[in-house]
């Protein structure tokens, strides 16, 4: 399994994350591992899942109607 450290609000439910897949929502089953401090303070989760590879796009702040298959528009440079 990889393993990803992401804010608390990339986290829905106790066991899902969204990745971004041709501008689209992607649900990915995670486990999650513990929490950790960020070099500036800030709470982070640590998850693991098989279905996460380096250079996925993942759903890091909380949109009300997330669900899969929902279209998405990036902002900024990942």
């Amino acid at each position: 399994d990889n393993t990803l450290s992401l804010p608390p609000e990339a986290l829905y439910g106790i066991d899902r994350i969204y990745k971004i897949v041709d501008e689209r929502l992607v649900a990915v089953s995670v486990t999650r591992i513990g929490e950790e401090v960020d070099g500036a303070g800030g709470e982070r989760i640590v998850v693991a899942s098989g279905a996460i590879k380096e250079g996925d796009l993942i759903l890091t702040t909380k949109f009300a109607n997330a669900m899969a298959g929902v279209r998405v528009g990036l902002t900024g440079t990942p």
